[in-house]
């Protein structure tokens, strides 16, 4: 059997390619004994992998450039964007299988929950646009009303090709189905549940232990989605009131967190560690040995700092937006807490709750991690959903 992955877009093909997103895909197909590679355009980028196809934007358009590849299936990462459906449907004429793996960016937006999407339309024009973010909020809450449902029947053709449609968590499903306008009866009939694929590296280790940490990692730099002055508030307020536990922030150090953290009192600020940038073999190491991570966030669509963090046997607290609603589903499990309010202070209570929560033996490392790792580890991810293909669409080419 061989099935490619494919990613329209001439992104870089190094090991951080092939450790995210279709290019793991990719490498869980050959974990699971089926011979995989992954297409992108030209041109060709230093660091490229072996197991990387580059070729001509058009031969991605062309079904007879598909048909010789011999293959028995594609799994297409893009996000059923109407510019590349053509590629969607060359694949199709081919003959191969086509698993689609679906954008969750606009599940909540105009379709569910408008207050919150508009309000998330023009805080981001604030922040980047504070002078002219009202007029491009206008402008921007229109588009979404009348251009969103245009581009989805646009969307809807490019949808009919697939025989499967993986979406990444549980509450974007129920908000698709909800579109008809978006999917047909067969299409809906064909989605699958496809989380973002994690590593299967990303496991608890009992021989590390876990301690009283909590860690947070994220672009602390890109302020209006990843929030951390709300995170900042947050910590402060749960350090003064829990004195044994260590806090681990990693990622881009903005200026004004390293104004804030040299702020903090003395008892505090011994506690609350900036690592900065570190490589992603030591971040493992901090997410076996913390009990908890953070997500501040505002939005995220799968948020893959704490997909990781559980399958690593950690919880997670995160707001109660609606746009992060599959990190709530990585609560679900008896692993995490969602903030009562979006506030700072219900934020530090729920670091708390949490904290309790394992003090009193109500978390459990083993079977977080053995949970999630069967729903997020991209090998079992294409275990699940490769029998489907088969037997729903028949046998590959």
């Amino acid at each position: 059997m061989r099935w490619y992955t494919c990613t329209p877009v001439a992104y870089k093909g190094n090991n951080s390619f092939f450790n995210r997103d279709s290019g793991l895909f990719c490498r869980a197909f050959q974990e699971i004994g089926i011979d995989s590679r992954a297409v992108m355009p030209l041109p060709v980028q230093e660091g490229d992998e072996p197991d990387l196809i580059r070729t001509e934007y058009n031969n991605l358009k062309s079904s007879e450039w598909w048909k010789a590849q011999q293959i028995d299936g594609v799994l297409l990462y893009a996000w059923t964007k109407t510019c590349y459906t053509p590629i969607a449907k060359a694949i199709h004429e081919s003959g191969a299988k086509l698993i689609l793996y679906f954008d969750t960016g606009s599940c909540i937006y105009p379709w569910q929950n408008w207050r919150w999407g508009t309000y998330l339309t023009f805080r981001k024009w604030k922040f980047s646009h504070p002078r002219l973010y009202i007029i491009l909020g206008c402008l921007d809450v229109l588009r979404a009303n009348f251009l969103t449902p245009l581009n989805y029947i646009r969307r809807r053709q490019h949808i009919e090709y697939g025989d499967l449609i993986g979406i990444p968590f549980p509450a974007a499903i129920e908000v698709y189905k909800k579109i008809p306008i978006l999917m047909s009866h067969k299409s809906k009939s064909r989605i699958q549940l496809t989380p973002a694929p994690i590593a299967s590296h990303f496991v608890y280790d009992a021989s590390v232990g876990k301690e009283n940490r909590v860690i947070a990692v994220g672009r602390w730099d890109d302020e209006e989605p990843k929030r951390p002055r709300y995170m900042m508030s947050a910590l402060k307020q749960f350090t003064q009131r829990v004195s044994d536990v260590q806090v681990d922030i990693f990622g881009k150090i903005p200026e004004f967190m390293s104004l804030w953290h040299r702020q903090l009192p003395e008892k505090i600020r011994g506690r609350i560690t900036l690592h900065g940038v570190i490589p992603n073999p030591k971040l493992q190491e901090y997410y076996q040995k913390a009990k908890i991570c953070l997500c501040p966030s505002i939005h995220e669509s799968t948020h893959l700092v704490s997909a990781e963090a559980i399958c690593c046997g950690c919880s997670v607290v995160v707001a109660p937006c609606p746009s992060l609603s599959c990190i709530h589903w990585y609560t679900s499990a008896r692993s995490g807490t969602i903030a009562n309010a979006d506030t700072s202070e219900c934020f530090a209570n729920a670091i708390e709750n949490e904290y309790v929560f394992w003090e009193r033996g109500e978390r459990n490392p083993f079977e977080i991690s053995a949970f999630w790792t069967q729903q997020l580890h991209a090998v079992n991810t294409l275990r699940r959903i490769l029998p489907y293909v088969s037997n729903s669409c028949g046998s590959g080419t």
